[in-house]
């Protein structure tokens, strides 16, 4: 081992910075070339390590560039905007060693300056960039210092005081890496670390605990699902004595001995791939990562000594659930919140005399917020849940909808619609009813499920988030009938009935009471009914004995945006049910033959990714899906929608928006592809001819397409069919606009 007195090895951060120094000359950009083994991306996916000789290779140099610059340069945006400011301020040297080729050198310090640098020289070069202050003189002499003997322990040294230590740090799964290697391959103390680098030795301890912990979640069942930033999860998983008494972690081990309870942790970290049914047989909610931020940590180490909590987690794969279950958890949220109110209560009773009349109204909303404590017999859910309560009636569904009947939805009455195939297309002016049929084509769909009916309201108003309670009951009419055949077994009537009754009259608390609202739904003989109780400033109550929808449904419209969660969902299946690569193919082939592929970039927040990505042959950086046209991203969009909807219903309003009329033919039959493949029935409207003439003149079969005209008449909206064969007929003999056909044509 080394000691801390031998030469080239410092003993702490002033005497490595001091060894550091060397010889000071000027050599040209071209000469310096960036280090792609730099510990900042070697928890990056697309990281390898390059050998010496290959360190020069221009994909390497180009791969490397990337990496530091991050996507659409995000990460060297603020060097740009210092460097045409400023100029070159050689604060703080480049640090080079030279390589064997004579003549090149390799950057040991300073990679995002020069990434940087090199970006700015061919954007000149190729003229029409502004420098500002930078003179291009730099190009030719860059300040470096020399480094003669730059061994890899040095090297370590010299990264760690900046970026661990110092002020520009590495993500922390690289610093922890760096500090293991100086420990591991290099033999050194932890002494001799701690002085080199300048941290303490508690510090450094939970440091490799915690890269021990990040090692072991990779060699396990889980690996694949590893990410950079999961390393601040494992690392309060550490700081936690509750975590480590329960994993049996010796203080001076670098693994827990528990490995049983190691991996019901790690599955807790981690999505159940592949394991929907599974899931949803076993009554758990979701496949997805149970433990996604420190937070979630922290309250699962003030739960981990309940094994109630823990099987609730198991079940449910909810946190919340475990700990609502959890009897320790109970109690002391309990006493806290008691004894929060009875100190507040004395402060309220000594005051008594100098509340004013605002401060008695807050008083007496506060006593209406006790009333509810009382009342309450359960957890009541937020206004708007995005997730269906509900699960499908049965898993085998050959067939869809046949027919539909509109009693009364929005301006809809006594719309009678039948002859429905595999793809269904609505068109009409505008206020026909045509978005107000896929609405309600989705609410008899999910039945009794409350959720499809506040859903659908907060997107027909563009909103996203819980909206005020009062606006809501505002939007509900007073009755909704909709009923449809579906399927192919038993009694294939389907009906749902929406109700809005400002009555209450089973609450025993009407403090804040808006509406009711009760949904009574039928399907295969089995009757369903749900009530949900609306309240200006309390939660919603809603009570039902069982929650079945008919099949999976999804709604796509281009002017409203789904939300974050439900799109990592649509991009998941559709990775897994292979629709993904389906839709860049057709995007490469018919839009785009550059386009390579999408991926969702992950936000620094949790799981929810933040924008999808392009891989593009013209971009060296994957620019931002949001950059290419308005088709490239509905077409993309709609492609994610299939995999989901399995054996389902697709429902797609204004479907040539953004799309070129040339390309709607060819889009007809990919969409027509993609619905007979995941099995999924597809309702979608128009109001352009071209679309209507596209999908007829496209090589969906006839028999599996079938048209219908809304036409505003006295009295309402009316309903006109054409089948396949027809409509194919009348577009191709006679050129008919089937928008204003007559009745009778």
């Amino acid at each position: 081992m080394n000691d801390v007195n031998q030469p080239g090895v410092p003993e702490s951060p002033s005497e490595a910075s001091a060894n550091s120094a060397g010889n000071r000359s000027e050599k040209k950009l071209n000469n310096l070339f960036l280090d792609p083994n730099n510990f900042r991306f070697i928890e990056n996916s697309e990281y390898k390590e390059i050998a010496v000789e290959k360190l020069t290779d221009p994909v390497v140099q180009r791969r490397t560039a990337g990496f530091l610059m991050g996507e659409n340069l995000e990460n060297g945006r603020d060097l740009l905007a210092s460097f045409t400011t400023n100029g070159w301020l050689n604060l703080e040297p480049i640090q080079v060693k030279e390589l064997p080729t004579r003549g090149k050198y390799l950057v040991v310090e300073g990679n995002r300056r020069i990434a940087v640098l090199k970006y700015l020289k061919r954007r000149y070069e190729e003229g029409g960039y502004e420098l500002g202050n930078l003179s291009p003189e730099i190009f030719d002499k860059v300040p470096v210092v020399m480094y003669e003997d730059a061994g890899e322990e040095r090297h370590l040294v010299i990264m760690g005081l900046s970026h661990i230590s110092g002020k520009r740090k590495w993500p922390a799964v690289n610093q922890a890496r760096a500090l293991f290697k100086l420990l591991h391959d290099h033999r050194w103390s932890e002494n001799e670390v701690c002085a080199a680098i300048g941290m303490e030795k508690r510090a450094l301890r939970q440091i490799i605990r915690t890269l021990a912990l990040c090692d072991a979640y990779i060699a396990g069942d889980f690996g694949a699902q590893f990410r950079a930033e999961q390393y601040n999860l494992f690392r309060e998983v550490v700081k936690s004595p509750n975590l480590r008494s329960w994993l049996q972690w010796a203080e001076d081990a670098e693994q827990p001995d528990n490995q049983a309870n190691l991996h019901r942790l790690f599955s807790w970290f981690s999505r159940e791939e592949g394991d929907e049914e599974g899931a949803e047989e076993a009554g758990r909610t979701s496949p997805e990562a149970v433990i996604t931020t420190g937070a979630d940590v922290r309250e699962l180490g003030k739960i981990i000594n309940d094994e109630n909590a823990l099987r609730a987690l198991d079940e449910t794969r909810r946190l919340s659930e475990a700990t609502y279950s959890s009897s320790m958890m109970m109690r002391d949220k309990l006493a806290e919140g008691l004894r929060k109110i009875n100190a507040n209560m004395d402060i309220l009773f000594t005051y008594a005399t100098k509340l004013s009349a605002e401060d008695l109204q807050n008083l007496e909303l506060a006593m209406g917020k006790l009333r509810g404590v009382f009342a309450a017999a359960t957890k009541q859910p937020v206004l708007v849940a995005h997730h269906q309560l509900g699960v499908p009636f049965n898993a085998i569904r050959p067939k869809h909808f046949s027919d539909l009947t509109i009693g009364c939805y929005r301006r809809l009455r006594d719309i009678n619609i039948s002859g429905l195939r595999r793809i269904n297309l609505f068109v009409g002016p505008n206020n026909a009813g045509k978005s107000s049929l896929l609405e309600g084509v989705l609410l008899l769909v999910s039945q009794n499920d409350i959720n499809g009916l506040l859903n659908v309201i907060c997107r027909r108003a563009k909103l996203n988030g819980a909206p005020p309670a009062t606006w809501v009951s505002e939007q509900i009419a007073p009755k909704a009938m909709i009923a449809g055949t579906y399927g192919d077994l038993g009694d294939r009537r389907a009906e749902v009935i929406i109700e809005n009754l400002a009555n209450g009259e089973d609450l025993d608390d009407k403090a804040f009471y808006l509406t009711t609202i009760e949904i009574f739904a039928r399907y295969c003989s089995q009757t369903q009914h749900s009530t949900t109780h609306l309240f200006e400033q309390r939660p919603r109550v809603t009570k039902f004995g069982s929650c079945h929808v008919l099949c999976p449904v999804v709604l796509s419209t281009p002017f409203t945006q789904h939300d974050p969660e439900l799109l990592v969902d649509l991009f998941n299946r559709s990775v897994e049910g292979g629709s993904k690569e389906e839709v860049v193919r057709f995007l490469r082939e018919n839009v785009d033959a550059k386009f390579r592929d999408v991926d969702a970039h992950t936000g620094t927040g949790g799981k929810m990714f933040t924008r999808f990505r392009v891989k593009h042959d013209d971009f060296l950086v994957a620019p931002d899906l949001a950059s290419f046209g308005d088709g490239v991203q509905r077409i993309f969009h709609i492609g994610l929608l299939f995999a989901y909807a399995r054996d389902g219903v697709v429902l797609l309003d204004e479907f040539e928006n953004g799309i070129h009329h040339s390309l709607l033919s060819a889009f007809g039959t990919f969409v027509y592809k993609l619905a007979v493949q995941f099995n999924v029935q597809v309702f979608l409207t128009s109001h352009s001819k071209e679309c209507v003439d596209a999908l007829a003149r496209s090589e969906l079969p006839e028999d599996d397409l079938s048209a219908y005209a809304f036409r505003l008449e006295v009295g309402g909206t009316r309903c006109y069919h054409y089948p396949g064969p027809k409509l194919k007929f009348l577009i191709e003999e006679v050129d008919l606009d089937v928008r204003g056909a007559q009745p009778g044509v």
